[in-house]
């Protein structure tokens, strides 16, 4: 850039972005140094709390890219908690296995995302364990081993599902069904909204009982 002018100008404004990307996260990255300092355990939702609580009032284009990346919404699961040591020492896991999934399990519900915490949830409060639900972490490339690794405890299997919040034509759906028919040997069946021009219908009673029935089916109705 031969014109002193027009880099300065470049400058500027690249500054200018930055300090404008900075500035509504600054309380945020804040916290998280005292919370690194004083061990104590971190949540996401809390981190994100923040963001709604700093001065910034703003464009809430920040916090929905950040919710977005983590794939959460507002209600917040009690086991989406990570301790500081699982982070330095722990590694990422293409797939979360179901350890408390009977070995003779008859289902076998694969999932992506917080979707998961849901189905958890309604398998705890219906006291079933011939339910096993794997959730995966990576959706490309797919995670090959640790997939045959998880499904080898899993010997009655009789129906195996893919469970999305997504509409049928958005998500993981199309792309991981012909992945995982090949590799488990069968069909998969497919639980989740119906296709639709839009991700969301914009009304919160149809998106509850849209919800409701993505669980009633995926691993039982509420008794």
């Amino acid at each position: 850039m031969n014109d002193p002018a027009l880099a300065l100008l470049v400058a500027t404004v690249s500054g200018t972005v930055a300090v404008l990307l900075f500035w509504p996260v600054r309380g945020l990255l804040w916290r998280g140094l005292r919370m690194l300092r004083s061990g104590e355990r971190v949540r996401i939702e809390d981190a994100l709390k923040h963001l709604y609580d700093c001065e910034y009032r703003g464009t809430p284009g920040t916090l929905h890219s950040l919710a977005g990346a983590l794939g959460l919404s507002g209600d917040r699961a009690a086991e989406l908690v990570s301790r500081l040591e699982e982070l330095a020492k722990g590694s990422f896991r293409g797939v979360l296995e179901d350890p408390d999934a009977d070995a003779a399990a008859s289902k076998i519900v694969f999932c992506s995302g917080k979707l998961c915490y849901d189905l958890l949830q309604r398998r705890r409060d219906l006291k079933r364990a011939d339910v096993a639900i794997l959730r995966m972490e990576q959706l490309y490339p797919v995670p090959q081993s640790p997939l045959r690794m998880a499904l080898t405890r899993f010997k009655q299997v009789q129906s195996v599902c893919w469970a999305q919040e997504e509409p049928e034509n958005m998500g993981a759906w199309a792309f991981i069904r012909p992945r995982l028919e090949a590799l488990l040997g069968k069909p998969l069946t497919y639980i989740g909204r119906k296709e639709s021009a839009a991700p969301a219908t914009g009304f919160p009673h149809v998106y509850r009982r849209e919800q409701a029935d993505i669980i009633d089916r995926a691993i039982g109705p509420k008794t």
